[in-house]
Order: structure tokens, then sequence, then C-alpha cells
């Protein structure tokens, strides 16, 4: 049974699908959501360290706070309005520690949820699909950077990596709940 979930906030966006999606899998299936957003130092080029006046870093800084505060404020206004009991939380972090902090907070979850990266992004948004889905143990739903479209029950295909250990057989039973909902056998 899924009760809980985390699903990792947009660093900048306009609409955030993973979010989105995220909610919509609440109001469906589980309790309670959790919304984590990333908040990184401004990434500078060592070659230009020396050259970067401090004021400028600090403005880089108000800013990426400024993205952390809305990003959060939007998921919060969106939870109240889906009527999802959640709760947001800026995580300060390196860009290089995000998708593994991600991943082991994830472990804490019935499910984590994470947006796939754009083709052209730069951002840690790949990563954090690779260590959710490597490092946290735990189920993980990748949603595509084009939905629109809500969690619906009515189709669910399942991809699992099988060995035949005990944190695959776990995988698979925190899946079923995903598949019982939609009739689909996951044995086929």
């Amino acid at each position: 049974m899924i009760k809980d979930l985390v699903v990792n906030l947009a660093l900048a966006a306009e609409r955030d699908p993973a979010a989105e999606f995220a909610l919509s899998v609440c109001r469906r299936i589980c309790g309670t959501c959790a919304a984590l957003h990333f908040n990184t130092d401004p990434i500078m080029p060592i070659a230009l360290m020396d050259d970067v006046p401090p004021d400028v870093i600090d403005t880089q800084r108000a800013e990426n706070q400024r993205a952390a505060n809305a990003a959060t404020s939007r998921f919060d206004g969106a939870a109240r309005v889906a009527s999802v009991l959640s709760e947001t939380r800026i995580i300060e972090s390196t860009m290089a520690g995000v998708a593994t902090r991600f991943a082991h907070i994830a472990r804490r979850f019935d499910l984590s949820i994470v947006a796939q990266a754009k083709p052209e992004a730069d951002g840690p948004e790949a990563l954090i699909v690779e260590q959710a889905l490597f490092g946290s143990g735990r189920p993980v739903l990748v949603v595509p950077y084009i939905q629109t479209a809500p969690f619906k029950t009515d189709r669910v295909d399942a991809v699992l990596g099988w060995q035949p250990d005990r944190r695959s057989r776990s995988r698979r039973r925190h899946a079923f709940p995903l598949a019982r909902q939609s009739g689909r056998d996951l044995y086929r």
C-alpha cells in the first residue's frame, strides 16, 4: 500500500509536470505528499571565480532563494486546491549533491515521483532520475516533461528490474498497488 510519496520540484519552470502529477497520484491512491526543492549555490566556471565580484554571487543566491520560495508556494497552493495533505521543504545542497540527497530522502517514502529531464536542459533532473531508480531502493514514477494529463489507473505499465534478491522482491511488492488499480497483471 502506498501511503506517502515524495516529489522533486522543478528548479525553474513555468509549470511543473512532476508536481502536478504527484498531486493527482495523491488524490487517487495515497495520503500525503512531500515536495522538495533543492536550493543550490550559484554555478561559476572555475576560470572566472577570481573575476566574479561577491555581490554577483550574492545576487544569484538571492535569486535562487526567490525561485525556491516561489516553487514551494506554487506547490502549497496547488495542494490546497487539490485537498492533498502535503509538506514542502527547501533543502540547501550543492548541484553535485542534489541527486544523491534526493535518493536518500526517497528511501523514507513509499513512492518517489521525478520529472524526466528536458532534452535541452542542463539541470540535475537526469541524475535525480538515475539516483532515485538505483539509489533509493523504492518505486519511482518518472513523469515525462510533456505530461499534462493527471494520473489515471486505467492503464499502468510497470518496468521492474529483477534480480533474485530481497530488494527486487520488495520493489515488485511496492509496485502492486498501482497495477491492482489498473487491473493489470505484473507477471505477464
